[in-house]
């Protein structure tokens, strides 16, 4: 079992397992820490070298003392540079005698090539941002620096409003979205170029 060969620090035996599971479940990216916090077993779509990898923060640690799960909103860089959206769930692993053995942390990166897929799938631009305006993940050019411009988009509202990104006006939608017991945004938006072509086009 996972328990055990963390327990007794067996990688090989721990990556078959993770392996058959992540197979299984369809999981892109998983991470094992051991009890003192180090990276032991990394899978992105495969297994991945563990060299470089960052331990778990020490404050999550504290955290899972009282705690099972976790769960995380990072923006990070990719090894090219690239902005990636991740939210991941941290939870404790416990052995015999309710001891905590490690930490397995699942995640779902959202990077531009994915973000890009969302937006062709339904038509229009999506940008996540945090509660304080920071935007983590746009498809949109330039939008840093914009956003205080509406306070709809801001507070999460589910209603329509116009917002110009480069001089081009958008109608835009802002819904709050929760991950555990964090909360950050997306903004659903379309140029209005866009939508009265479309517009005339299903007229005609």
């Amino acid at each position: 079992s996972i328990i055990y060969y963390l327990s007794t620090l067996d990688s090989n035996a721990l990556k078959a397992t993770l392996s058959d599971k992540i197979r299984v479940f369809g999981q892109e990216e998983v991470k094992v820490y051991t009890h003192g916090g180090q990276v032991f077993v990394y899978f992105k779509k495969s297994y991945q070298s563990v060299h470089g990898e960052g331990d778990l923060p020490m404050e999550l640690r504290t955290r899972l003392e009282d705690e099972n799960t976790i769960h995380r909103v990072l923006f990070q860089q990719d090894e090219k540079g690239k902005s990636v959206l991740t939210l991941s769930i941290v939870r404790k692993i416990v052995g015999v005698q309710e001891r905590t053995v490690g930490y397995i942390e699942t995640a779902i990166p959202v990077d531009l090539k994915y973000l890009g897929e969302i937006t062709t799938s339904i038509g229009a631009e999506v940008v996540f941002f945090d509660g304080n305006g920071r935007v983590l993940l746009s498809s949109l050019p330039s939008l840093a620096g914009q956003l205080d411009q509406s306070e709809n988009f801001l507070s999460g509202q589910n209603n329509f409003f116009e917002f110009n990104v480069e001089g081009t006006p958008y109608a835009f939608m802002s819904t709050a979205i929760s991950w555990g017991e964090l909360d950050f945004l997306m903004g659903m938006g379309s140029s209005k170029e866009r939508a009265e072509t479309s517009i005339r086009n299903v007229n005609y």
